[in-house]
């Protein structure tokens, strides 16, 4: 099967990174100004050192260039999840979600995979209420469509190993 590699967008760490120098230096010109409050002050490095966090992360993402998501022969692999590949055998089906302005893919899971992982009762509250599901595919920092990529996934995992291969190879040379 070819594999499908996702990678992060440099464009997208380029505006959080463009985004954030720019209140950074708005936070500077804050706290040097000579006139200003306590408030003023205050505010100022506060701005300074929330969205220095956000040009340290920019930059980070910037030259990350590391797999973001994988699709294989295997299973669906996120760099995010941390809980390693999931197997077809246990992804029933996936669909797009938007939560907040960033996008998911939320993976339908067999049973006995979704009892193993382990969940906060908030946690599988709230992902209840949004219509997410426990294991979330993180796209944000992604450039790829969502919905194809659901599509892909949902495609593969009804697939068996010799008709997948076929597929992830047309879909390889067509992109996400």
């Amino acid at each position: 099967m070819a594999k499908i590699k996702l990678y992060t967008s440099t464009k997208k760490s380029f505006k959080i990174l463009g985004f954030s120098t720019l209140f950074v230096i708005i936070g500077i010109w804050i706290v040097s100004r000579e006139d200003n409050s306590g408030m003023d002050y205050f505010m100022g490095w506060a701005t300074i050192i929330f969205f220095g966090l956000g040009v340290f992360i920019g930059v980070k993402q910037f030259f990350d260039k590391k797999i973001q998501l994988e699709i294989d022969e295997n299973g669906v692999w996120d760099k995010t999840l941390h809980t390693g590949k999931i197997d077809w055998k246990y992804i029933k089906g996936a669909y797009p979600i938007s939560i907040a302005y960033s996008r998911f893919i939320s993976l339908i899971l067999d049973q006995d995979y979704e009892s193993e992982i382990s969940q906060y009762g908030w946690a599988t509250r709230l992902s209840n209420n949004i219509g997410a599901q426990k294991v979330n595919l993180n796209l944000a920092h992604v450039k790829a469509d969502d919905g194809k990529i659901a599509e892909v996934i949902t495609k593969c995992a009804e697939l068996d190993l010799n008709a997948r291969t076929e597929y992830s190879k047309i879909v390889a040379q067509h992109g996400l």
